[in-house]
């Protein structure tokens, strides 16, 4: 039979860039066009007619299926199968085809098209590498991670923590959030929901009650948009976040814990020293010679500024730190009530800023403040004529450094004074203490005698 008689349109057979072949049903291909012989690889159009048909299938077995689907149907359709080629590696091809009957209605022939279909496939196979290796990002990550769309009806659900938390993929899939967790908590998650279909990204917190205990989540919802930007579902984070709620608990009863241990410790320090300084005050009563009697004092002041210390941390609200307005308030309040004597008064002024006294600083400083004011109130004010003034401030400056200043309107200090030598207790304490917290003292005279500490 001429190739004009075995197709009608020998002209089209020979131009169309699609692989066309007309065969047997036991194989024999009785001919093929120029575009399936160059896809093919075979140097010439003889060559390839010598094949057997089932010979040329990667895989034999589709060869058999393909004929049983001829068989029964009489057509097939899209038809996914490798090839073998002349030379190379076989391809991947598409075969659409039907079986061409004779007058007594047995197949005599098939008559089908064959296409290439390698870059297809190409993109395919990296498509699902592209989605085995999201997956394997999304089960390596703590998150439960699932995508839902408008109607909130779950597309996806990945995670490598899902049967653990009870969220299986054959359980939600096409199901909506109320299908899966009810009424309740899908009116929990809708106005996020509406949110973040509205483009915000959206994070809270759920807790809800999973097979065992109670599970806290962090919920994040991102918008999941087409190219064009239309929001077409959301993409939702799941993280268990039980295990920091749990953490934060015992950090949180450890944390109350430590506060009335440090509470204890400051109270009954603070109760200590002031059963020491009710010692002193007995011991004092019974001293008759006045320097024993000033040194029992002032030890007693030196204790009860490390006492106010103690207090005021017991009853502030961090325990390591103390409001410095209040503090400096009730220290030289407590000294000029201690140091006042009939028919005088003085009159002292304290200013502090809102910064607060660490713990490391708060003690030394107390006792520096204790030794400056207590000098002014014992030797500044002897004999004199106007209303003697005391002022204390404590400040921070611009450099970070405090600056408490002590100063009085007495009469001032010897003129020979060096601090950093003298021999007196008092001054030589406050010499010690200052260098201990980093610090510098500086003195001078002016209408009175002035203090500078800065540290």
């Amino acid at each position: 039979m001429s190739r004009k008689n075995a197709f009608p349109y020998a002209q089209l057979f020979e131009a169309i860039p699609i692989g066309l072949y007309r065969r047997t049903p036991e194989g024999r291909l009785i001919d093929v066009n120029p575009t399936l012989v160059q896809a093919s690889g075979w140097p010439r159009r003889e060559l390839l007619l010598d094949q057997n048909a089932r010979d040329l299938y990667a895989d034999k077995s589709d060869a058999e299926r393909l004929r049983d689907l001829m068989a029964r149907d009489g057509v097939v359709r899209n038809f996914e199968t490798r090839l073998c080629r002349h030379r190379g590696p076989p391809i991947w091809v598409e075969i659409n085809a039907v079986a061409v009957r004779d007058e007594h209605g047995e197949i005599s022939c098939y008559e089908g098209t064959i296409t290439p279909i390698i870059e297809r496939k190409e993109m395919e196979l990296e498509l699902r590498r592209s989605e085995q290796r999201l997956r394997a990002i999304m089960d390596a990550l703590d998150e439960v991670v699932a995508i839902v769309d408008r109607e909130q009806r779950f597309v996806a659900v990945m995670g490598h923590r899902l049967q653990e938390v009870g969220f299986l993929p054959e359980t939600v899939i096409g199901k909506t959030v109320r299908d899966v967790f009810g009424k309740d908590v899908a009116q929990a998650h809708d106005a996020p929901g509406r949110r973040a279909l509205a483009g915000e990204r959206v994070v809270y917190e759920w807790a809800t009650d999973l097979p065992g205990k109670l599970h806290w989540f962090q919920i994040s919802l991102f918008p999941l948009r087409e190219p064009t930007g239309e929001i077409i579902g959301l993409v939702c984070t799941a993280y268990d976040m039980t295990h920091l709620k749990q953490t934060q608990e015992r950090l949180a009863h450890a944390l109350a814990e430590k506060d009335a241990l440090l509470k204890e410790v400051h109270h009954r320090v603070k109760n200590n020293l002031q059963i020491i300084s009710s010692l002193l005050n007995l011991q004092f009563d019974r001293v008759q010679d006045p320097g024993l009697r000033a040194m029992v004092m002032e030890s007693q002041h030196r204790i009860r500024a490390m006492a106010l210390v103690h207090e005021q941390l017991y009853r502030s609200e961090t325990l390591m730190r103390l409001d410095a307005r209040e503090f400096l308030d009730n220290l030289v309040c407590s000294l000029v009530r201690s140091y006042a004597t009939a028919g005088q008064h003085v009159a002292a002024v304290v200013e502090a800023d809102a910064t607060p006294l660490d713990l490391d600083v708060a003690i030394p400083i107390a006792l520096v403040i204790n030794e400056l004011v207590s000098n002014s109130l014992k030797h500044a004010f002897a004999g004199a004529t106007s209303v003697p003034r005391l002022a204390v401030s404590l400040r921070r400056g611009a450099d970070g450094r405090r600056e408490l200043v002590v100063r009085d309107n007495g009469v001032g200090m010897p003129a020979d004074l060096d601090i950093t030598a003298t021999r007196t207790l008092g001054l030589s304490l406050v010499m010690n203490l200052v260098r201990q917290i980093g610090g510098a003292v500086t003195n001078r005279n002016l209408e009175g005698a002035e203090f500078t500490v800065v540290f």
